[in-house]
């Protein structure tokens, strides 16, 4: 497997540092030409089908179990990290802070879905 050959990731990992890493990256193989965000959305689309089809038909019991398996965990981290790239390179194109973002809709979330009463199901 390779190894990403530029500095090692920040003890955060979080989305801020990974997006000026993804940023880096990108930019030192001369991908900003080629970082549309139409072109970025139709990647971001392949990966997750790509993702989709691993789970396609599978019921969550035989998810779980497929899970198990190393090769197909494997499988699913890798397209999972692909969907991960292609979120931060789009949030990166159009200056998305992601925190902020996830932030606001987890409130608009608890607006639409308030918890249950105590005492209900």
């Amino acid at each position: 497997m390779l190894s990403y050959d530029g500095d090692p990731p920040g003890a955060s990992g979080s989305p801020d540092d990974l997006r000026a890493q993804v940023r880096r990256f990108a930019g030192e193989r001369g991908w900003d030409e080629i970082s549309a965000p139409a072109a970025l959305l139709l990647n971001l689309v392949a990966e997750t089908g790509e993702l989709a089809q691993l789970f396609r038909w599978l019921s969550p019991s035989e998810a779980a179990a497929r899970m198990a398996d190393q090769r197909f965990a494997a499988d699913v981290r890798c397209e999972m990290g692909d969907i991960y790239w292609s979120i931060l390179r789009l949030a990166d194109v159009l200056d998305v802070d992601l925190t902020a973002a996830l932030l606001a809709k987890l409130e608009l979330l608890a607006e639409r879905h308030p918890r249950p009463s105590q005492g209900t199901n």
